[in-house]
């Protein structure tokens, strides 16, 4: 505050603001607001100091040697009734002046550099250092308990996450093992045909002795035998609109798709009242539009699900590593269903179906690394050109 007239820079100019106010307000709570309370006190003057002023009360004790220590904005009724002291260092105080003027201070005054020397000379006290020293150790000290709050937090959840992922691993160890264990190479030799709902399963023609896997509806096609049957999202407007009508009458293995906890999409899991025949067991599947990776040991690890239940039934079927496995009905087309239907909920547009194309080349890259000698066929294939070896009929 560089006009000598805002700047207290001897004894008789601060007898002198004091003698001209009602009382004294401290702006500051640190080594020069101590050492200036601690100076009235010596001085006999400390009966004028009506309280210290901060700007917040964080890391700021509540009295200073019995003077009551308040925020700015908690004296708003003494701006303009007393006289407002700064006691920091000359080169912070402009910036405070600013903010008391804001404030509505009438009486604002500095304290030279030069007086505060003769200040901290004259009251021969340490106090003050020591005051403010251990209010920035304490200070410090409870920055680092809260860094060190948050690092446990940290800490916790993400011990929590790994207990809810081991858990959830074990219960997928648990639900696939049951699933799947005895059926790994038991196709080895064999051909396998998975039929999909698409229009063109209408023209499909019996692979004699093939293994026969079907999926969602096709068990509604008499014509057609089924040795497996993936059924997934049994979500309640399916069930209801009979989606899956009489599937509890169908007799032949069936493998009904459930999804783990992290996927948050329960509401898509068949109800309880569907597992109840023999032939019905769940499997554990990997979630839908997710970047999982395709596992060898299904056993242990999710079923690719992807966006589709026919990925789940070719993971199956290289599992169960056939000579031939034959694609039938896996239209990938907007085209409906092979009964007629058509449903808007499930429509193949552009982007599902360039999704879809992506995770079958995924599926055809996994093959090709893990079983080299099966060969997979795509019948009659609409939205499945280029990707596999075609045959149509």
């Amino acid at each position: 505050m560089g006009n000598d007239n805002n700047c207290v820079r001897k004894k008789d100019d601060l007898a002198d603001a004091l003698g001209k106010c009602e009382g004294l307000v401290i702006y500051g709570a640190g080594l020069v607001g101590n050492c200036m309370i601690q100076y009235l006190i010596k001085e006999k003057m400390a009966s004028r100091v009506i309280c210290v002023a901060v700007k917040s009360r964080e890391g700021n004790p509540e009295a200073i040697m019995g003077i009551p220590v308040f925020t700015l904005g908690e004296l708003e009724d003494y701006k303009e009734k007393y006289f407002f002291l700064i006691a920091t260092l000359e080169h912070l105080q402009d910036s405070i002046k600013e903010e008391l003027e804001k404030f509505g201070c009438r009486t604002i005054l500095g304290i030279s550099n030069t007086y505060y020397t003769q200040i901290r000379e004259e009251i021969n006290d340490f106090t003050p250092d020591v005051v403010c020293n251990l209010r920035k150790g304490i200070g410090y000290m409870l920055d680092r308990f809260r860094q060190m709050d948050q690092k446990i937090d940290q800490l916790r959840d993400r011990l929590d996450n790994f207990v809810y992922l081991v858990e959830e691993q074990n219960e997928i160890s648990a639900v696939n093992t049951r699933a799947f264990a005895r059926y790994r190479n038991c196709n080895y030799g064999k051909d396998v045909v998975i039929m999909a709902t698409g229009p063109t399963l209408n023209h499909y023609k019996l692979v004699n002795g093939a293994i026969h896997i079907g999926v969602n509806t096709v068990y509604k096609n008499p014509g057609i035998p089924l040795d497996f049957l993936f059924v997934q999202d049994g979500r309640a407007e399916f069930l209801n609109g009979g989606k899956f009508e009489k599937l509890e009458d169908v007799a032949c293995k069936i493998f009904m798709g459930r999804v783990s906890k992290s996927t948050h999409v329960e509401w898509s899991e068949f109800p309880e009242s569907y597992r109840l025949g023999g032939n019905v067991t769940d499997y554990i599947m990997a979630q839908a539009h997710a970047q999982a990776g395709i596992y060898r040991d299904i056993c242990h690890h999710p079923v690719y699900g992807g966006l589709t239940v026919v990925f789940s039934a070719l993971h199956f079927a290289l599992y169960t590593y056939p000579s031939k496995i034959y694609l039938v009905g896996c239209d990938i087309s907007s085209e409906g269903y092979y009964d007629g239907t058509v449903d808007k909920s499930t429509l193949i547009n552009t982007a599902k179906a360039n999704e879809l194309k992506e995770d079958y080349k995924l599926m055809k890259e996994f093959a090709g690394l893990h079983y080299p000698e099966t060969e997979i066929i795509s019948v009659n294939p609409v939205g499945l050109k280029g990707i596999f070896k075609e045959i149509y009929t």
